[in-house]
Order: C-alpha cells, then structure tokens, then sequence
C-alpha cells in the first residue's frame, strides 16, 4: 500500500545535523560505527618489546595446539614468546609452528600472509619477527590484546565527547554517550 506522506520512510529519512545547544530531547539516537585497527596484535607486541619489534616485519603467531608440551607463557615473558628473530639467531622450533593471526605492512609487503605457518612465513620473509601469543591453561591467553583494546575505546569515547562538546552538544547529552558493545577483531 503506497503511503500518503512525501517524506521518505523513517528508515531512510536523512537526519538533520545536531546544531550547537541542541540535544537528543529523548530520542534514542544510536550510532554504528565499526573501527577496523588493522595489525593490532602487532601493535600491541611492538608497545611491549620496541627494542626487539620496532623496525622489523612482525608477525603474531597462534600457539601450536598440536605441539606435545604446550608451554604456558604471560606477556610479560616477551623473549621467551619471540619465536623468531633474525638478529638474535633464533630459528623457529617445530613444536611452535603455528598459523598467523597478525600481520605487520613490512611483513605483507613481503609475500607474509594472516593464516601462513610459522616456517612458510619466515621462507617469505628472513628478516621476520615472530612473536607467540601468551598460553595460560593450555589456550592462548588474550588478556595483554584485550587490555590494549580497552585502553583504545576508552580513549576513542573520550575523543567522541570531547569533540560533541566543541560541537556544542548540550552536557546532558554528552553523557549519555557510551559504547554499548565492543570488541576488537583482529
């Protein structure tokens, strides 16, 4: 049944720009927004070790589930979890070839792929860095990536109100902001 109305269906219809004093008077305005932080892991490892990562293609490599001893590492423990370095003579062991699951832009400039195996990846590229995520209970342990990415949404909210406060976004409104789920996917 085609409608009487001119205006376009509310799914559709073009939301006018909030103008400086003016507030959300009650509606629930929602905001999608998807942020795609492309090699985090990496980065993640680079802030922890930049003696070692920094200026080097990096990879972040899964733990071998199929290894016979699955040792347990913390994030701390970051020489014991850097698999490969070409500058400290370290050779990948065949008990940690596990697959990719981050990727430097030095590394895919290379040939270096999200999903290769550790020894297929250090054939691409030589001067690879390969760092094992840490392993508690015999899984990988996320908790270092995971803080990391706490750390980066509250900083994005705070950047988010800071600029619908020079917006002139009414203070009310601003603290109705909030990220109501979010996760980090590398």
């Amino acid at each position: 049944m085609a409608s009487s109305s001119s205006s376009p269906p509310t799914a559709i219809r073009r939301r006018r720009p909030l103008s400086p004093g003016s507030s959300f008077h009650g509606h629930h305005e929602r905001v999608i927004a998807h942020f795609d932080l492309d090699a985090f892991y990496v980065g993640c490892e680079r802030e922890l070790n930049p003696s070692f990562l920094v200026g080097f293609p990096v990879a972040v490599m899964q733990y071998n589930p199929h290894a016979r001893v699955v040792r347990q590492t913390s994030s701390d423990q970051v020489e014991e979890r850097l698999v490969v370095h070409p500058g400290l003579n370290k050779i990948i062991d065949t008990e940690k070839n596990g697959s990719l699951i981050a990727v430097s832009y030095e590394a895919r400039a290379a040939g270096v792929k999200r999903n290769d195996r550790g020894f297929d990846a250090v054939k691409k590229c030589p001067e690879l860095c390969l760092v094992q995520v840490p392993v508690r209970h015999g899984k990988a342990d996320l908790t270092m990536y995971r803080d990391a990415s706490q750390r980066v949404l509250n900083e994005l909210v705070s950047s988010i109100k800071r600029a619908a406060g020079s917006a002139g976004v009414s203070e009310e409104s601003i603290a109705k902001i909030r990220v109501e789920k979010a996760s980090i996917d590398e």
